[in-house]
């Protein structure tokens, strides 16, 4: 509430379209007064839409106030919901300015107190009408005026809904659409402070607003007087401009705008009028923008397999950057317009921002390939960098192949921009890096090493880390642990890769086989070598240590990765591994007959053994006793026993069978004990246990001959 002294006041001002005017010693009160809250009982009664009374204990209604229709509270502080407990919005409505009598004092300091009050019309009496009976809320209602507080220049402003915001050199607002489509530009203006319907409390209010275009410009060159009131006019003719806008009006907070797209980019001017109920009027000036890209948003598709692991430069494109509605059919306007350049975001296949150094620039050049200009992006992206688009013909991306995902779609947005930094079109580049396979004819099996998709790892031993096995993938695969560039490319080696992409846990009770690697003789996931593999000893040929045991499996796969980059890596083969013991699993072969006096003495060395390896090509033969193979950890030559009593009786005829103590032999001796009959062959077994655990028992016969002192007498 307040009374305006002083001369007529027009507003916005005088002469202007629509304009209002206070009167001298007039008061003005604002209509919306706030609402009561309200609980009506029983509730099981929907009281929406019902009136109440605002009266006095002589039962005299306020002549000032009235109270507007019941609506269910809803979003308040209650227990319960407001359907259940009958709490209800009742809008208070302050009718003083309609009254006429506006010279008069509002009521300020009114002590009286009011009461709430139903009217039943529902019961009638005999005579057939509404006897109405009223029900009274506690009175305890105070309504009086307050004096209005005053909004200046910082209290008031215009904003653009959605909106970018600029600092007022240029613009204040910028409304941009993203897509270059066919109708008018738009946007919604919303003028504050905004008026809430009966939020009075603590509230900023003022009495009316106004809204006026009063300048608009051409983003670039000259703008003629009658362009400049044809722009205007147009602007002025959207609903809300040029009106006094009174509070609880649909366009009292906002006003939408449409404007035809011949005015894409101009700057509008708008002054935004407050007037307060103090009569004080204040004016605050606004440059609004309505843009939208001048030519239609393209895509073009890049595919690039990388050469090496260095930055990459892809400069073909579908269709061509030159064939582009911003080079050919719209090339002159894009010449025109555009004045600078920026990139990003960039977004992953899932529409994700990706902002890491997947992307290190976009280059412009000439018809000639020579450089037009550079744009260095840092984090994908770069703004605002200046471009002589009259020169440009050609596109190139240049990109990290070790950051980017294989297989995976990257939109790189190239956005072009006019003086006003208002958007001219986007040209997204669509890439996809994909996965070298020039070296994959390279991943060759040793055919004799595979049955199927099987093949044996010959256990290699490695005394420093005792309780593991080793294996050289060469044993199977060609091309191992070779660099497969052509050329060389220094520090960037294509090679076979192995991966072992088994979980090994409690829960799959194979934690007894994880595979370490040799150089560090540790596991890592994922598990992945060129050459050598390493495994626990229990994975040795598991069949012979535990009784009904499968020997162990292990699934691996192999591919190529190139220039040594993970991302560059996919498995082209999958393959088991079966470990041997080569001493385990070695043929075993007597060179000639043991042949031993009676009585008399025999050694067995190496000469007598033929054992091959075969862990190795060739025939490579096993040294059992002198120079004994590494693998082997003891040699022992024992009878054959039936319990504890020898399984052939014969045995007894030996007094010694024993492996020296240099290991270089094995020492038998017969001594005579009794007359020989005829020429017995007595079995013995040598027990060979590896280093990895196994043991292998083969059976050596020696063959016992008389001598002529105890030639059986004739």
């Amino acid at each position: 509430m307040h009374r305006v002294f002083g001369l007529t006041l027009y507003f916005p001002y005088k002469n202007a379209a629509g304009a209002e005017k206070l009167i001298q010693q007039q008061y003005n009160v604002e209509r919306m007064a706030g609402n009561i809250y309200a609980t009506i009982n029983p509730n099981t009664v929907d009281f929406n839409g019902q009136k109440l009374s605002l009266l006095n204990s002589k039962d005299e209604a306020n002549r000032e106030y009235q109270l507007d229709k019941a609506k269910t509270a809803e979003g308040k502080l209650i227990s319960r919901a407001a359907s259940k407990n009958g709490l209800y919005e009742i809008p208070v409505v302050n009718v003083f300015n309609e009254q006429g009598d506006v010279m008069k004092a509002p009521a300020t300091d009114d002590k009286v107190l009011y009461a709430l009050a139903a009217t039943d019309n529902t019961t009638k009496g005999k005579d057939g009408k509404p006897i109405g009976r009223k029900v009274y809320s506690r009175y305890e209602i105070e309504v009086n005026a307050k004096t209005a507080t005053a909004l200046t220049n910082a209290d008031f402003e215009l904003v653009g809904k959605g909106a970018t915001a600029g600092d007022g050199s240029v613009y204040n607002y910028l409304f941009s659409e993203e897509a270059a489509s066919a109708g008018d530009l738009g946007g919604t203006l919303q003028l504050k402070p905004v008026f809430e319907e009966h939020k009075a409390k603590g509230a900023q209010k003022v009495y009316r607003k106004y809204l006026i275009c009063t300048d608009a410009s051409k983003p670039s060159g000259t703008t003629s007087a009658a362009e400049r009131n044809a722009a205007v006019n147009a602007m002025n003719g959207n609903e809300g401009f040029k009106e006094v806008l009174a509070e609880g009006t649909d366009r009292f907070n906002e006003i939408g705008v449409a404007i035809s797209a011949q005015y894409n980019g101009w700057i509008f001017t708008y002054d935004y009028y407050i007037w307060n109920y103090n009569g004080s009027i204040y004016k605050n000036t606004y440059k609004v923008i309505y843009t939208k890209p001048m030519i239609e948003t393209q895509s073009i598709t890049m595919t690039h397999t990388p050469a090496s692991n260095q930055l990459q430069v892809v400069t073909e494109s579908n269709p061509k950057f030159s064939e582009l509605l911003c080079m050919a059919a719209e090339n002159k306007k894009w010449v025109d317009n555009v004045k600078t350049v920026s990139v990003g975001a960039v977004t992953g296949e899932s529409g994700v921002r990706v902002s890491g150094n997947e992307f290190s620039a976009i280059t412009f050049t000439d018809a000639k390939d020579q450089n037009v200009q550079n744009v260095a992006l840092t984090g994908n992206a770069a703004t605002g960098v200046a471009l002589a688009a009259a020169n440009v013909k050609k596109l190139s991306l240049t990109y990290n192949p070790a950051a980017i995902a294989l297989g995976k779609v990257y939109t790189v947005p190239v956005k072009f921009y006019n003086a006003q930094g208002n958007m001219v079109n986007t040209v997204n580049i669509l890439f996809t890096m994909n996965r070298p396979e020039k070296y994959d004819g390279f991943i060759q099996r040793i055919a004799a090493a595979f049955d199927g998709d099987l093949t044996i790892a010959w256990a290699d031993y490695d005394a420093n880390h005792p309780g593991y096995a080793f294996y050289n993938m060469s044993g199977s695969y060609n091309n191992v642990g070779k660099d497969l560039n052509t050329p060389v490319l220094t520090g960037a080696e294509s090679k076979i890769l192995f991966k072992d992409m088994t979980v090994y846990n409690q829960a799959n009770k194979n934690e007894a086989y994880k595979p370490v690697l040799t150089t560090n003789w540790q596991y890592a996931n994922p598990f992945e070598f060129n050459e050598k593999i390493a495994v626990p000893i229990a994975a040795i040929d598991r069949s012979s240590k535990v009784a009904g045991a499968e020997d162990y499996e292990y699934n691996l796969e192999a591919g190529v990765k190139y220039f040594g980059l993970g991302n560059l890596y996919a498995a082209t083969e999958n393959f088991r591994l079966k470990w041997y013991s080569p001493i385990y699993h070695a043929p075993f072969q007597l060179t000639k007959d043991l042949v031993i006096d009676y009585p008399g003495v025999m050694d067995m060395t190496n000469a007598s053994i033929k054992s091959t390896d075969p862990s190795k090509s060739g025939e490579n033969l096993i040294s059992y006793l002198a120079n004994r193979d590494y693998r082997i950890a003891k040699v022992e030559i024992k009878p054959i026993m039936n319990g504890s009593i020898f399984a052939d009786s014969n045995t007894g005829l030996f007094t010694k069978y024993e492996v020296s103590a240099d290991g270089t032999k094995i020492s038998f001796e017969t001594t005579e004990k009794a007359a020989l009959q005829g020429t017995p062959t007595v079995n013995f077994h040598l027990v060979v246990t590896d280093v990895f655990g196994c043991v292998k028992t083969h059976t050596i016969p020696v063959k016992v001959i008389p001598n002529s002192s105890n030639a059986p007498k004739k």
